[in-house]
């Protein structure tokens, strides 16, 4: 028997963390403003980046992490464009020979792991983290590169 697998709007609507009308009024501002349907929820305000990176590590058993003190070998961010890690919310955040783990705030951009994968010849392996520590990590990382190629 496959267990089907459920919609992100339908799947918070089952745990009750938004009611009918939230995710009614959230996919219409998804297809309007052509975000995705975690983007709309956040912006409307229906749920918080923590709500969201909680069922994420629940419901997807995908470990959370918290990069506040985290440090990056800053040479992993050559594996990932600038680009890339900004329009997909990703990081790099450890290699070994064939596995890059990286740091996401949407464990269902499958479409960004393939990418990654065929780009790096690795096994991608996602854990969680909220879309302002990624973009920090992102402004900290790529930003300065840039500064110091300026620089020289």
């Amino acid at each position: 028997m496959t267990k089907e697998r459920k919609s992100l709007g339908e799947s918070l609507l089952e745990k009750g963390i938004i009611d009918k009308k939230q995710l009614s009024q959230a996919q219409k501002e998804s297809e309007k403003r052509n975000i995705t349907l975690r983007r709309a929820l956040l912006n409307l305000g229906f749920v918080k980046e923590e709500d969201i990176i909680s069922f994420f590590e629940k419901e997807l058993t995908i470990p959370r992490i918290n990069l506040n003190n985290y440090i990056i070998d800053p040479q992993l961010f050559s594996l990932i464009t600038e680009e890339f890690a900004k329009k997909n919310n990703i990081i790099p955040l450890f290699k070994t020979k064939e596995t890059l783990i990286v740091a996401v705030s949407d464990p269902l951009n499958i479409i960004a792991f393939d990418d990654l994968k065929e780009k790096t010849r690795c096994v991608i392996d996602p854990v969680i983290a909220t879309e302002s520590e990624i973009n920090r990590i992102i402004n900290q990382n790529y930003d300065s590169k840039s500064q110091i190629e300026d620089v020289v």
